[in-house]
């Protein structure tokens, strides 16, 4: 059976632009082939795009940027690196911290309990 589709090839959806038919849906929908100004591809329903519903692929919606430049690939190494240097740090410190406290608990002199004031007996 053939389908027939409206292309829609060329079309724009905010950030989305088609550049060709994939393939057709176990029910018809037409799904086609889209890049995302972000460099991306993806691949959407004409339902959707001629809607309006998606206008960017599924990372630029969620805000996930691309890194395209060496520069943002190594800062993002940098951040990365500064959040786990920062996690073993504070996980050092942590085990310093307790090493001083056994340290001092062992090493301060036993304190005797006084025995608790009773009353005077009265006669």
């Amino acid at each position: 059976m053939v389908m027939a589709y409206q292309d829609i090839t060329g079309r724009r959806s905010g950030r989305l632009v088609v550049k060709k038919f994939h393939h057709f849906g176990p029910t018809g929908v037409q799904h086609w082939l889209c890049k995302c100004a972000c460099g991306r591809t993806c691949i959407v329903t004409n339902i959707k795009l001629l809607t309006g519903k998606v206008r960017a692929c599924d990372a630029c919606e969620k805000g996930i940027p691309k890194l395209q430049t060496p520069l943002a690939i190594e800062r993002a190494r940098a951040r990365h690196y500064r959040y786990v240097r920062g996690r073993v740090v504070e996980q050092e410190l942590k085990r310093k911290r307790e090493l001083a406290r056994n340290y001092d608990l062992e090493s301060r002199p036993a304190v005797k309990a006084s025995p608790l004031p009773t009353k005077a007996k009265i006669q």
